[in-house]
């Protein structure tokens, strides 16, 4: 897979970095070359027929020579079609490659995003944490009398709280200090928070 994706990656390079420029550049200089009054049609004959020496743009060449002027106009104008829609599906490929950039921008933009969203909850929580254990501290230094009437005045979920962050054998010593309710209480919850874990 790792083979594929380097081959992959060297293809693309190819296309993008050499070929897509060489293409583009040679379109571009055939039309100023046009537009400058040389015939690009009949040169690129000349020295195809020159590397291929085929008979058929031989004939041609006699041919164009015969009638010169309406003949190469003809192909000039060909010429011009073609390299009008060359240039024409170039700058759609253009337009499709920077829709593509720009949906990428996006993506990474979202996934920054998302990913500070996420550190800043895991920052929030552990601060949350921080607290609980200076609250359970707090409590940890109290007596086991005072730890034990304390906590049924507070809410059932910070009473939770407080009680999940401390110590087993201090949770042991209040519980016992509790009255019987409430130590069935919090002990029953402190075996749901445990079991949920």
């Amino acid at each position: 897979m790792e083979n594929t994706k380097k081959e992959y990656g060297r293809f693309q390079w190819f296309l993008f970095v050499i070929l897509i420029p060489l293409v583009f550049t040679v379109t571009l200089a055939a039309i100023i070359l046009s537009v400058a009054g040389v015939n690009v049609a009949g040169t690129a004959k000349e020295w195809v027929s020159g590397l291929t020496g085929s008979a058929q743009d031989k004939k041609a060449q006699t041919a164009s020579q015969s009638a010169p002027g309406n003949d190469e106009l003809k192909r000039a104008e060909i010429e011009n079609k073609e390299l009008a829609a060359s240039v024409t599906t170039q700058k759609q490929e253009i337009k499709a490659m920077e829709n593509d950039v720009l949906l990428k921008e996006k993506k990474i933009a979202s996934l920054s995003k998302e990913v500070e969203d996420l550190k800043a909850q895991l920052k929030q929580t552990a601060s949350v944490k921080t607290e609980q254990k200076d609250i359970a501290k707090l409590y940890e230094g109290m007596s086991a009398n005072k730890a034990a009437d304390i906590l049924p005045l507070l809410g059932e979920d910070d009473a939770m709280k407080i009680l999940g962050a401390m110590k087993d054998d201090q949770v042991t010593s209040i519980l016992e200090k509790m009255t019987p309710e409430n130590a069935a209480l919090y002990t029953g919850k402190l075996a749901d928070s445990e079991g949920g874990e």
